[in-house]
């Protein structure tokens, strides 16, 4: 048998949309697991830390013999890039449903896969798995990804009721609308202080070629630009004796399926006072924000790093459900 060759052909964005479509309608669409939730990959791979930033792209087809194979995005991270110094893109990838995969072909596609990344000016390329991808995982390992950290997409439903919960008699909740009452000066200063002593478990703190105050500095511009308003909707205080102890930010989207419902939880994210630290707080705050939401009902979406065992408890116990499982993956130029 003779081996069919693999070619790489760039792409407008018109083009690839026509292709991506033509991918989509052929393949079974997975919903997540009782949530009633479709994601589509712009959308789950589309979260934006950074304020209006423009996002070249790039577009590639490659294809195997005659037949294409796997349309490629490739996305200046201009957020990440900033904050680490490290110059960064994100993958997205759409395989063609029509393909019947095998070793031997998906080797050479990872060849043609590694030279054309090793080729950018890119140092580090992330992407992202949903589910147990196996030829998606095959192919990307072999061109040299390296798995850094595994999600739980969390859900919950509009017609659960609000969980109860218990404050200690000195702690007080103010929800804000940050849209239109950002932080002030002083009330930042003491929520970015606690951002910087924040254990947060994310692919940056993951990943051991990011220093301790790469991922610190990173983490504490999210919180900026979340706390001014800028990528958060609002935000749940906890104030004990006029001290802020602990506070939550989240932002809102509209639900895909049209049934009225928005999603609530995008970019949710607690920041505690380790010093001030009490038990179920973080708790009351998201349920707090589920009580008084201006929008009333809503599906709720959170994501815990699986080995982050407290916030996957806090999460269930306030009525999450696990629907979808999310792997981040790193490839760094100088390793393929």
């Amino acid at each position: 048998m003779i081996a069919e060759g693999v070619s790489v052909q760039s792409l407008t964005e018109s083009e690839s949309l026509e292709i991506a479509a033509q991918y989509q309608a052929r393949s079974e669409q997975q919903e997540v697991t009782g949530a009633g939730l479709a994601p589509q990959l712009a959308r789950t791979l589309g979260w934006q830390t950074w304020p209006n930033a423009p996002q070249p792209s790039e577009y590639f087809l490659l294809s195997v013999g005659a037949r294409d194979a796997l349309l490629l995005q490739i996305v200046a991270d201009e957020f990440n890039s900033a904050c680490t110094g490290v110059a960064q893109s994100r993958l997205h990838f759409l395989f063609n449903p029509a393909m019947t995969w095998a070793i031997e072909p998906l080797a050479r596609l990872a060849d043609e896969l590694r030279a054309l990344l090793k080729a950018t000016v890119t140092q580090m390329t992330a992407l992202r798995l949903l589910g147990h991808a196996p030829v998606a995982l095959r192919l990307f390992q072999m061109a040299g990804f390296r798995l850094i950290l595994g999600n739980a997409w969390m859900y919950r439903r509009p017609e659960q009721a609000v969980p109860a919960y218990d404050l200690p008699a000195s702690v007080e909740l103010e929800f804000r609308d940050l849209r239109h009452r950002p932080l002030e000066a002083a009330q930042s200063a003491e929520a970015l202080a606690m951002a910087d002593d924040s254990v947060f478990p994310d692919r940056f703190s993951r990943d051991l070629r990011f220093d301790v105050p790469t991922v610190r500095r990173r983490f504490r511009a999210i919180a900026e630009n979340a706390l001014s308003g800028a990528i958060a909707d609002y935000a749940v205080l906890a104030w004990d004796r006029s001290q802020l102890q602990a506070l939550i930010f989240f932002g809102m989207g509209r639900h895909a399926n049209g049934d009225g419902y928005p999603i609530a939880g995008k970019w949710l994210t607690a920041l505690v006072s380790p010093a001030r630290y009490q038990r179920g707080v973080s708790f009351s705050l998201v349920a707090e924000a589920m009580r008084v939401l201006p929008e009333g009902k809503a599906y709720w979406e959170a994501a815990c790093a699986l080995d982050h065992f407290a916030s996957l408890r806090v999460a269930q116990k306030l009525g999450f459900r696990i629907g979808a499982i999310a792997y981040d993956l790193h490839g760094w130029r100088d390793e393929f």
